[in-house]
């Protein structure tokens, strides 16, 4: 009788799970055709383009049609840039629940953003430049807690920018050129994960937030951000200064553009620890000297238009009065103080270096410390406080993504190349023997075209990874940081590097097993070495470096700007594919630009400030009626006999 009972429960509960699958199955059904449904009256609302056509597929799978993108069958992405839309956007785009991507730029689409935007709660990338929407942002955005990237830039905006869009703690890039926004930039700033802000060529007025990311304290949080843009505005006040007590001289920020506002007061001598490689101040009322570490070359054209700035005999820029004012002249009353301190940090120095050689002289023959842990992959003859010692700011030569670059010469000529990482690998025992994995895995490829790993050392708190050292540095360093009067790499040079660096791709993608991606393959990861030979470097290094709780997918989440597909630019495609396929092929992409870069000399990420980047620019340079190949080479490089292999690597 019990396993009657029994085979009755089974076959009830048999029941009630086969009925919850149809259910679902029949939901799934409704939800499916609804946003087929969905997709036709977008297309209807838009007066049926040509450059759609799908209702007169209707009988095909609406995953299949022309700019639409799915994910198990739902939609989640629409990359429909430059299809001659026209009209304003239908409110049905808004019905889609589960889209993360739209693309609607280069159209001419009019009208204003519905209010529903805002409900598209799984949004995170939205490019909706170069139209003609009118009116304000809506405040709805802040609703958008997922958004990664909002390019808003070249349409007919106005309006404040929506505080809260400030607030959104996810987003990473903010684009809003060439629009006619207005009012001031309220805070508070919370976008900590912000790399890029560009707000030029508006109208905002007022004064730069204190807790706006730039100058004051909350940049500090704000570790990411790598280009500021605040340039063609009308904003007003003093830059503010850095707090030197909560600066990180590990940050840096590669664009600061205040250009051409009405900015005034004295330029802050703290912003040299920002680092920048491009700062423009011109065209302000900025007033004052130019602090003594921007009179330098790389500055001269950084303060242009500034009638109020005076400097010591540099560039053309007005004399300053010899004679102290009252700051000066605090600065003398302060001296006395200023030389006890050195001479009392002098003390302390030298005793810190006796102490040091005394430790040093009795553990000699001894073995490190137990919390450093040296792991060697090739026959070395140094030990780990050799590469200790090393670790100084002499010694530093690079900053990258995943970490500080030291050279280091040791003994017998011997140099290498150390990279220190931080702890990004949280205390996870699993991760940290994955890393160890991966390193391993790294650390045993030999390749002529791959930068070898020597070994690495590793701690609780960070990750000493030991390479060969490169003495001619990065292709990037050669195509874009040398001036035109030192040596430039010649056509057969830079043919020879692309054939190197093609080498060392294909062997980690078709002579491994599992094949191994790069992840970010840019100019400045192909490094020469003293006769001009490339190699790669931080091959697989993505990988080894996933930080707990990031699946797969997260981590494979990598690459830099200018050096990516048109959809992995921001990473979506990366989410519903293939991740070791998307992968591989976004190398080759990659690859792609770098030798765009070869053949013109331009930047991967873009000459003018914009956003266009190598790849749009030639395509776009390619497709113009009057195209001469001639004209978009490397001045360097423009010699009829070198033409034809030139034009090969171009096309």
């Amino acid at each position: 009788m019990a396993s009657l009972y029994l085979v009755r429960g089974i076959l009830m509960l048999t029941l009630v799970l086969l009925n919850i699958h149809i259910l679902k199955s029949n939901c799934e059904s409704i939800t499916r055709d609804s946003e087929k449904a969905a997709l036709l009256k977008l297309e209807q609302d838009w007066g049926k383009p040509a450059a759609l056509n799908w209702s007169s597929i209707t009988n095909t799978d609406h995953c299949d049609w022309s700019g639409v993108i799915c994910t198990d069958g739902f939609v989640t992405g629409l990359s429909l840039a430059g299809r001659d839309l026209y009209k304003p956007i239908p409110k049905a785009i808004c019905s889609f629940k589960n889209l993360f991507y739209i693309d609607l730029s280069k159209n001419q689409i009019s009208g204003r953003m519905h209010p529903q935007f805002g409900n598209l709660s799984n949004i995170k990338y939205l490019w909706m430049n170069n139209m003609n929407i009118v009116g304000e942002i809506p405040d709805t955005m802040s609703q958008l807690s997922q958004l990664r990237l909002l390019d808003l830039s070249s349409n007919r905006l106005n309006g404040m920018i929506p505080s809260r869009v400030w607030r959104l703690r996810s987003l990473e890039m903010l684009y809003l050129v060439n629009n006619s926004l207005c009012g001031h930039i309220s805070g508070p700033i919370e976008a900590m994960s912000l790399t890029e802000i560009n707000v030029s060529n508006n109208l905002l007025t007022g004064r730069i937030p204190e807790d706006f990311g730039l100058l004051p304290s909350r940049i500090w949080y704000m570790q990411y951000l790598k280009k500021l843009d605040l340039r063609k505005n009308n904003l007003s006040g003093e830059i503010p200064n850095i707090p030197l007590d909560t600066v990180d001289l590990s940050m840096a920020i590669d664009t600061i553009d205040l250009s051409e506002n009405h900015l005034s007061g004295p330029i802050p001598a703290s912003l040299i620890y920002l680092r920048p490689t491009l700062l423009n101040l011109s065209n302000n009322q900025l007033t004052g000297h130019i602090p003594p570490v921007f009179q330098i070359n790389e500055f001269e054209q950084s303060f242009l238009s500034n009638p109020g700035l005076c400097s010591y005999n540099f560039g053309n820029y007005p004399m300053c009065s010899t004679q102290p004012g009252p700051e000066e002249q605090d600065k003398h009353l302060k001296r006395p103080i200023i030389i006890f301190l050195i001479l009392g940090s002098t003390m302390l120095v030298f005793t810190g270096i006796f102490c040091f050689i005394k430790i040093r002289s009795r553990k000699k023959h001894e073995a490190p410390s137990p919390q450093w842990k040296l792991t060697t992959f090739q026959p070395i003859s140094y030990n780990v406080e050799d590469i200790l010692c090393g670790l100084t700011n002499n010694n530093l030569v690079g900053r990258g993504g995943s970490g500080k670059v030291y050279k280091i010469c040791l003994g017998n000529n011997c140099k290498i190349a150390v990279k220190k990482i931080g702890n990004g690998l949280k205390k996870d025992g699993m991760l940290e023997k994955q890393f160890q994995a991966e390193i391993g895995t790294l650390g045993s490829i030999r390749h002529a075209n791959i930068v070898k790993l020597l070994g690495f050392i590793s701690t609780s708190e960070s990750k000493l990874l030991i390479y060969e050292y490169m003495e001619h540095g990065s292709l990037y360093d050669w195509l874009h940081q040398r001036d035109l009067t030192t040596e430039q790499l010649n056509w057969p040079m830079r043919m020879s590097i692309a054939i190197d660096a093609a080498k060392g791709l294909s062997y980690m993608h078709h002579d491994l097993c599992p094949p191994i991606a790069h992840r970010d393959v840019k100019s400045s990861n192909i490094l020469l070495d003293l006769e001009f030979k490339a190699k790669i470097a931080d091959f697989g290094l993505a990988r080894a470096l996933v930080k707990a709780g990031e699946p797969e997918s997260i981590s494979a989440m990598v690459g830099s700007f200018g050096y990516m597909a048109p959809g992995d630019e921001s990473h979506y495609l990366l989410e519903f594919a293939s991740i070791r396929k998307i992968n591989l092929k976004a190398d080759v992409y990659s690859f792609g630009v770098v030798l765009l870069e070869l053949t013109t000399g331009r930047r991967a990420t873009g000459e003018d400030g914009g956003h266009e980047n190598l790849a749009q620019w030639a395509w776009r340079q390619f497709q113009e009626d009057n195209f001469q190949l001639m004209d978009v080479i490397d001045e360097n490089i423009r010699d009829a006999s070198n033409f034809r292999e030139v034009q090969l690597v171009f096309s």
